[in-house]
């Protein structure tokens, strides 16, 4: 089976883990953990980096640290991975769904972003799907007007860009996955990032329980933090950076060259490392795509499904959310034949032919 991702083992992975191992800093303290935020704080341009356990965690400090909650209103596409609803609904805020785009972008452009404001609305939380974004300059100009937090999730953005600024470094703060299928990985793992030094300060005292000193606690915290070993396979990592980018581009430029004719995929807003582009075939759902390559030994990946999916009747009284869907062309026409095909950057050349050659013959 060609799986739909596979980590990439960079170069000095091993001999970073076997220095924890062999030093015995294994747990959240030790050098690979101030290291490896100091090279993504170089990487991304970004003033300041906290590393954390995982991508979900990183928007729940974020939202805790802006003191949002009971009351507040947040905006977030109403397409997109449910941990940006998860960490919405924890906070006790109400979450407010956007429509996407009628272009069958995964995105919610700014004429939408404007419609939908209300009084209580305290945040919007932006994700930059499939290592795509919305017009996010003019969506940060809006936000300080409107003197709205701008939460960005480039979990599946990282190194992507608009004019030379990385995603993630636009707003108010910026959220990393870490995980096995994300660009870089650490195994499991986050950052959160901002150029806002006071929000920083919090965010880095609410990330180790708001300890202070001497089991003094000022404040309720959380336990958010990344271990040696995950900071040292990602200090690994962001050394092959170049590398990783070089040939998930390589293989998402020869797919769509490929695979002109046979299906559809959505172009670029930015700067792309091209996590996992997407793809549309005009004649079959989702569902069949998968049975015909996954018979051919081809794995794949559905498009995330939209939160009115997941608010039946039983699931109403569990999402915190405005329960007001709006019809646009990308939910009730393209995300349920929308789909992944493998894209991991240590990805063979004979596995990259037989997946276009599959698909060319659905």
């Amino acid at each position: 089976m060609i799986p739909i991702y596979t980590p990439w083992i960079a170069t000095n992975q091993k001999k970073y883990v076997n220095e924890c191992l062999d030093t015995n800093w294994i747990s959240s303290r030790g050098g690979f953990v101030e290291r490896f935020e100091e090279e993504l704080s170089k990487y991304l341009n970004v003033k300041h980096v906290l590393t954390v356990s995982n991508g979900t965690v990183s928007l729940q400090l974020i939202l805790a640290a802006l003191g949002i909650g009971h009351g507040d209103e947040v905006l977030v596409p109403e397409l997109t991975y449910a941990a940006c609803f998860s960490a919405i609904h924890w906070s006790g805020a109400k979450i407010a769904t956007l429509p996407v785009d009628d272009n069958g972008q995964c995105i919610s452009n700014l004429d939408i972003i404007k419609r939908y404001i209300q009084p209580n609305t305290k945040a919007l939380l932006l994700p930059h799907l499939y290592g795509n974004c919305a017009d996010v300059e003019a969506i940060r100009s809006f936000c300080e007007l409107k003197r709205i937090y701008l939460i960005e999730d480039a979990a599946e953005a990282f190194g992507c860009a608009v004019n030379g600024q990385k995603l993630g470094t636009f707003g108010v703060a910026g959220s990393f996955s870490f995980f096995s299928n994300k660009v870089i990985t650490t195994g499991e793992g986050g950052a959160v990032v901002t150029n806002n030094t006071n929000l920083y300060e919090k965010m880095k005292l609410m990330r180790s329980q708001s300890h202070v000193s001497n089991f003094y606690h000022p404040m309720p915290g959380f336990n958010f933090r990344m271990t040696n070993i995950q900071a040292a396979i990602g200090c690994a990592q962001l050394e092959d950076i170049n590398e990783i980018v070089f040939r998930k581009k390589a293989i998402a430029d020869f797919y769509r060259l490929s695979l002109a004719g046979h299906v559809k995929y959505f172009p670029n807003n930015c700067e792309s490392t091209e996590w996992m582009p997407l793809f549309v075939h005009d004649r079959y759902f989702y569902d069949t795509i998968k049975d015909k390559l996954n018979s051919k030994g081809i794995d794949t990946r559905p498009c995330f499904m939209p939160l009115r999916s997941m608010c039946s009747s039983d699931s109403d009284i569990k999402w915190n959310c405005n329960k007001q869907f709006y019809e646009s062309y990308f939910i009730t026409s393209v995300y349920r034949k929308a789909f992944n095909l493998p894209c991991y950057p240590s990805m063979s050349s004979q596995d990259l032919l037989k997946v276009v050659e599959e698909v060319r013959n659905i």
